[in-house]
């Protein structure tokens, strides 16, 4: 109502709105402190606030523009704010004649593939709203450095132009990069684009650097609860490729006296040096040299053996059977125990073990 329309009852009522809208609810000679005195009940209808972002012909004044227009103006905040519930049996036009019910594709409906939502008052809007502007984040990769911090910026896009500040939250969540394993650290917040054509703004992630060999690890950036847009791609992968050297494997040179008669044990260290995520895994081959097996020695060396992962350095041991013999001889090295690293991560080299074994042989 507007301009000098009224409803009055002196005894006991309840007034009940709906789909409705009253704004400037006043006659000339009696301005109304309120757009409704009493009572009443609202369901989905505007009281007091005005529907329109039709401009006044001046400020003094809350006329509309020239020619009375009371319809909905684009991006009304009335806009599919109604009840479709609400709309009376047969009611399938507003006053002016058109649809009850557009469908305007520039304002989300209920999604489940339902009627458009009618609008709240006695005109349905019948043009379409600007498509509202769309927002998506990138995806990047970094070194991840061997000390220290390092920035790691996600561009957020806004794609279409938008004459309103366009804002989102952002959060990062884990994937095979973690907080709690000291990858990077946690980031979260709202960010924000001025309006005009086209643009973007960047979300910061600190990435931590380590002298840790491993694989390459991801986390991710996600958009959430944008204004004055809407949601394109809304997961930024964070990329951490890394940049350490992988350990190295090595086995150490040891001796034993065969002895005369039984056996004895010959055991080698072999140490891994270098900090990895990953075990180090290797198969060991025996060799003869002047020392062969299995007279002077037997070893079941074939298969695989690793080293756990963690720490600077770790070792583990083979161990070979020595046969003792009373046989006088000179010292005979046996080439034993090349390294075969197993592992993917590892590069694939051998380390020979120089290994001697002193015998005595009679002449």
């Amino acid at each position: 109502m507007d301009g000098g329309g009224g409803i009055a009852n002196a005894g006991t009522f309840s007034l009940t709105l709906n789909n409705s809208i009253v704004f400037g609810n006043e006659a000339s000679n009696f301005p109304a402190t309120n757009d409704i005195v009493g009572a009443f009940t609202s369901n989905n209808s505007l009281v007091g606030v005005n529907p329109s972002f039709v401009a006044p012909l001046d400020a003094s004044t809350t006329a509309p523009t020239i020619g009375g227009d009371y319809r909905l103006g684009n991006l009304s905040i009335a806009v599919d704010a109604g009840n479709n519930s609400l709309v009376p049996g047969g009611i399938t036009v507003d006053l002016d004649g058109n649809p009850r019910r557009f469908n305007d594709t520039g304002v989300p409906d209920t999604g489940l593939g339902t009627a458009p939502i009618v609008d709240i008052g006695a005109y349905e809007k019948q043009t379409n709203s600007a498509a509202l502007p769309v927002l998506s984040i990138s995806d990047v990769s970094i070194a991840e450095g061997n000390s220290g911090t390092s920035i790691l910026a996600f561009t957020v896009t806004r794609s279409g132009a938008s004459a309103s500040v366009v804002g989102f939250d952002f959060a990062t969540a884990d994937g095979t990069a973690t907080v709690a394993s000291g990858d990077y650290m946690v980031a979260s917040g709202s960010g924000s684009a001025a309006g005009g054509a086209a643009g973007s703004t960047q979300v910061s992630v600190t990435i931590n650097g380590d002298g840790v060999f491993e694989g390459t690890e991801t986390f991710f950036v996600n958009l959430s609860a944008p204004s004055n847009a809407t949601i394109g791609d809304g997961q930024g992968i964070g990329t951490l490729t890394n940049d350490d050297i992988a350990p190295t494997l090595a086995i150490n040179n040891v001796n034993i006296a065969e002895g005369n008669s039984g056996t004895s044990s010959l055991v080698f260290t072999v140490t891994r040096t270098g900090l990895t995520a990953f075990p180090a895994t290797f198969t060991a081959l025996a060799t003869d040299g002047t020392a062969s097996a299995p007279s002077d020695y037997s070893a079941t060396l074939a298969g695989t053996t690793s080293i756990a992962a963690g720490g600077v350095t770790a070792t583990t041991t083979l161990t070979a059977t020595i046969n003792g013999d009373a046989v006088v001889g000179r010292t005979r090295p046996s080439r034993w125990c090349c390294l075969r690293p197993r592992t993917r991560r590892l590069p694939q080299v051998l380390v020979p073990a120089r290994s001697p074994t002193t015998t005595s042989r009679v002449w």
